[in-house]
């Protein structure tokens, strides 16, 4: 399956190159064959081989006994799966098709530069959602669909999308915030994601988390029992996590580019500063919530998915086009093999 992903990959990196504009029946035929090999890919993959796969499994099977704490939206598929065709499969196919068609219906939404956002998508995502995170494939496949009504100040479809992000993964509570973000004025917002960075690694070095500041007693507690437990461990919980590793390094340095551009990409992608500001609450997460390194990782995760629209627009910064096209490819085939070696898919 990972050798098939690659093939996907490439053939999508090869379109990119292509002289294709996203209007017409070309572009909406492409990305349905695309997509419907990516579906077929994770929806019938070699599970066992995956991370979370037998995690899965073992909640498929404790749907039917009742005997289990998941998202509604799980325990409601699972129970249908069961009830026509009792194979996770079933399941898994379901998954794959919400993921990855909501993904590609925001891409056609949010960007002219489709192809090469599929190839970010890919080379990103893909794997970690739509083969190992299913459940957060398909509530970060709602939240790029939050993104326009953010712009557009259409409360009741972010609402609606927000809400079902949450159905599927309870981590999209942190989505409800960014609501916010259409209230800010540009200048204050830009000052904002200029320093939000620095403050997450003050944060980090003072052993400062983003929940010390939610005044409930009983999250406080929690949080300091937790810090206790991880510095009588045998690592001190500012090595849980690594916040200087160079894949995040490099996403910093990607965003503060595309921060300083951003007067320039606005003329292309009218969403551009809601897109920053989003990939750059993410990667305030990291190290802000470092204590937990679950919670950071799998937070950050959620909002970097913005990267699909977000990395492509490098592509109006660089000429020939062709040299900017070239590094969203390259960039994207790294963070692919990267993830296949972590997630252990070498076989």
């Amino acid at each position: 399956m990972i050798t098939v992903t690659l093939i996907i990959f490439l053939l999508a990196a090869i379109l990119a190159l292509l002289p294709i504009s996203s209007p017409g029946k070309i572009s909406y035929i492409l990305s349905g064959l695309l997509g419907g090999l990516l579906v077929l890919v994770s929806g019938f993959r070699i599970g066992s081989h995956f991370p979370d796969y037998s995690s899965y499994l073992i909640l498929y099977d404790d749907i039917k006994t009742g005997d289990v704490i998941v998202e509604v939206s799980f325990q409601y598929i699972a129970k249908f799966v069961q009830l026509v065709f009792d194979n996770v499969l079933l399941l898994f196919f379901i998954y794959a098709l919400i993921g990855v068609s909501l993904k590609i219906i925001a891409i056609k939404q949010l960007t002219d530069l489709w192809l090469l956002s599929l190839v970010v998508y890919i080379g990103n995502f893909f794997i970690l959602h739509e083969m190992i995170q299913i459940r957060v494939g398909v509530a970060s496949g709602f939240l790029l669909l939050c993104i326009k009504p953010i712009y557009d100040r259409d409360w009741k479809k972010f609402l609606l999308f927000s809400l079902l992000g949450i159905l599927f993964h309870v981590s999209s509570l942190i989505v409800l915030p960014l609501w916010f973000l259409g209230n800010i004025k540009k200048k204050i917002l830009i000052s904002i994601l200029v320093l939000i960075i620095p403050a997450a690694y003050v944060m980090y070095f003072l052993k400062v988390t983003v929940l010390n500041f939610i005044p409930i007693p009983y999250v406080q507690e929690k949080l300091d029992l937790y810090i206790s437990l991880q510095e009588l461990g045998e690592e001190n919980f500012l090595n849980g996590i690594n916040v200087f590793n160079f894949v995040y390094l490099a996403r910093i340095v990607i965003y503060y580019f595309l921060l300083y551009k951003s007067e320039l990409l606005a003329k292309h992608n009218k969403y551009i500063l809601i897109l920053l500001s989003v990939y750059g609450f993410g990667l305030f997460m990291y190290p802000a919530l470092a204590v937990m390194p679950v919670m950071a990782t799998r937070v950050s995760e959620l909002l970097n998915v913005v990267e699909i629209i977000l990395f492509p627009l490098f592509y109006y910064t660089l000429s020939p086009r062709a040299a900017s096209k070239s590094v969203v490819i390259i960039w994207s085939l790294g963070i692919l093999l990267i993830n296949i070696y972590k997630s252990n898919l070498i076989f």
